[in-house]
């Protein structure tokens, strides 16, 4: 085998997002990958600690699937994970100090999203194929129906003012599934999704190779009979209530009703250069974005990643036959952890 050709054999093996195996292939992909602005992500979870930072967003897209392909045809099982808060530094400044009990020295706007739910998926997918003038390029459109387990979506919006305690007012639009502080009980109907995802790959030479994933490229998850609760929240002493539906601390509607969501697609770009085993990977959904670099060696039967990203993390990515491991974090301390890539999987071919 030739320089080329047995780079690119090498770099497909050790971070090649697709699997366009043209023989017959089983194998399962556990994908998690995580990033928070504010805290780690460990505090993200459980509560948050004394180390804050100002931030936009906390992300978190987690994978476990089985899969198999014959004769280009594809199919997959999967249960999914799928979280996206977006807030202002305002928002995050009032929080802190809400959880930590200081004083706050100013008043602040509240601004916040939340898109959370977890899923059960079956895939079926079909890979296109073809070669003109010296290059070679392949496409998997895939077609996902879910089934929705558990459900957050909502926002929260309005104003603190500075002094002791907590002193705000805001508006709450929110559908879930399970009320856990005012228990809330409303007999839901069906709730379902479906997604469009597609992977490419594409190699013009002997010394590039680029390989590209669009996931919910176009989707919809529906809700029928969600449960519902528009509310306005006033704690404290602000100058002027945001809303009133009635008065009181906490006062609202509760009811069902039916409601449907779109999530943002998410982009995972990389190029190889094949004769040096080098690489750069893009991995890009609303404001998260990073950027990771590569460079890939052959130890025995191993072969090894050492790998760097704009989030300031470094990790490793190992490859032995068919089994597979990537790690990349932005510290080693585990509950000190803001971003994070952790990819697991095994496949076998015959």
């Amino acid at each position: 085998m030739n320089k080329p050709a047995a780079g690119l054999a090498f770099c497909l093996a050790c971070f090649s997002h697709l699997s366009f195996s043209s023989e017959a292939e089983i194998g399962f992909n556990f994908n998690i990958e995580a990033s928070s602005e504010p805290v780690s992500i460990d505090d993200m979870i459980n509560g948050w600690g004394s180390s804050v930072n100002s931030g936009e967003y906390a992300f978190a897209s987690g994978i476990a699937s089985a899969f198999a392909q014959y004769n280009n045809v594809y199919l997959s099982a999967e249960r999914r994970y799928y979280y996206y808060y977006e807030f202002t530094p305002d928002t995050v400044a009032w929080y802190a100090e809400v959880e930590s009990g200081l004083e706050s020295e100013a008043g602040r706007s509240i601004d916040l999203d939340v898109t959370s739910f977890d899923a059960r998926g079956v895939s079926a997918g079909y890979v296109f194929e073809g070669e003109a003038d010296g290059a070679t390029w392949k496409i998997l459109p895939t077609f996902t129906l879910y089934k929705v387990g558990h459900y957050q979506l909502g926002s929260l919006s309005g104003i603190s003012a500075a002094g002791e305690g907590t002193n705000a007012s805001a508006y709450l639009d929110y559908y879930f599934d399970e009320d856990k502080i005012l228990n809330y009980r409303g007999e839901e109907d069906l709730r379902f999704g479906y997604s469009l995802s597609l992977q490419g790959q594409y190699q013009w030479n002997d010394k590039w190779l680029v390989n590209a994933k669009v996931s919910d490229l176009w989707n919809r998850f529906e809700f029928f009979q969600a449960s519902y609760r528009q509310g306005c929240i006033n704690v404290g002493e602000v100058e002027e209530s945001v809303c009133n539906l009635g008065g009181g601390a906490a006062s609202g509607i509760d009811t069902n009703k039916d409601h449907q969501i779109n999530i943002s697609p998410t982009l995972q770009l990389s190029s190889t250069y094949l004769p040096q085993n080098v690489l750069a990977d893009i991995y890009w959904h609303e404001k998260y974005f990073n950027l990771t670099v590569g460079k890939y060696f052959k130890i025995r039967d191993v072969q090894v990643g050492a790998l760097a990203s704009t989030k300031k993390q470094v990790g490793v990515d190992l490859k032995f036959k068919g089994l597979r491991l990537n790690y990349l974090v932005d510290n080693l301390q585990i509950n000190k952890v803001r971003d994070a890539r952790l990819q697991l999987s095994a496949s076998y071919q015959w």
